[in-house]
């Protein structure tokens, strides 16, 4: 693991993942990069409060949302194979307001791709005025190729994963590159996209097949919540003014997500998912060219 410093902040390198951190900003991780290719940026904290609980009495209700800023940046522990670097800092609205001051460390290993963050934060408010809604960490997520070239993943229970393209290639009729409708091809598109093969782009297709990828929808929010300890429900819509659509839904997840393209993409686990309820991981913005993951701690 070699660590470097320049005047904006740390790169970590682990020979297989080299990781941007600034000195200071909202960002307590400016970018991720495996293998060359850029899998996440603007890693930050979020955080929002509401000014009143909410029952049957309540008239109206102000919400007050939160980023972190970096006040100090240490490597602590550096060896040939791990290293341990400390971030702290504020959580701040932009109005002058710092406050919940954390402590997040980050810990890489060599020739790993994963890298483990633990987090801390102590409340220094007034019980009776600020009454936290939501704590998380948030990413956005390069989506490079087509829509139906990108995949979001969750977890489920005992080792299941539920899983589906941006775009499924399902519909009435069968998405085909050769048009002679004659010859069957196998394995099918649908089949190609489920495996994680690549498919080719739009402008591979004839006019029918390209009219048929247009039509079929494509999938932009999902969620995973874990609101019990013995209850989850996956969840996706099409649009922010669109319903949202109950997927899948089971018992105790193990509270890990992953978006991305055939490019690379992020994946994120909640430690004792389940048993820190209610929790959840959020993705956003999938059909567009950068989306954003939420690891939602409270």
């Amino acid at each position: 693991v070699k660590v470097s410093k320049s005047t904006d902040g740390y790169i970590i390198d682990n020979g297989m993942v080299k990781t941007y951190i600034p000195l200071g900003g909202h960002n307590v991780i400016d970018s991720i990069v495996l293998n060359g290719c850029k899998i996440a940026t603007n890693g930050r904290l979020v955080a929002s409060t509401q000014s009143t609980p909410v029952s049957e009495a309540t008239e109206s209700v102000t919400f007050t949302n939160y980023t972190s800023l970096i006040t100090g940046v240490d490597v602590e522990r550096l060896g040939n194979h791990r290293a341990l670097v400390r971030l702290d800092g504020v959580h701040a609205d932009g109005n002058g307001r710092e406050w919940l001051p954390f402590t997040l460390r980050l810990y890489f290993y060599g020739n790993s791709p994963e890298i483990r963050m633990t987090h801390t934060f102590i409340f220094d408010g007034d019980q009776d005025k600020d009454f936290i809604r939501s704590l998380g960490v948030r990413f956005n997520v390069p989506m490079r190729e087509a829509p139906y070239n990108r995949h979001i993943a969750f977890s489920t229970s005992q080792g299941g994963v539920w899983s589906e393209p941006v775009q499924p290639l399902a519909g009435r009729r069968t998405l085909r590159l050769d048009p002679d409708r004659r010859k069957a091809e196998t394995p099918s598109m649908q089949q190609r996209q489920m495996d994680g093969e690549r498919i080719p782009e739009v402008e591979a297709f004839d006019e029918a097949n390209r009219n048929l990828i247009a039509d079929w929808a494509t999938w932009d929010s999902y969620r995973l919540s874990q609101l019990t300890p013995d209850g989850y429900t996956i969840r996706k819509r099409a649009k922010t003014s669109a319903p949202w659509i109950g997927t899948f839904a089971g018992d105790r997840s193990e509270g890990y997500a992953f978006a991305g393209d055939i490019s690379g993409g992020l994946g994120i686990r909640i430690k004792d998912f389940r048993e820190s309820c209610p929790s959840g991981i959020a993705i956003d913005g999938a059909a567009s060219d950068m989306a954003v993951m939420t690891a939602w701690l409270w």
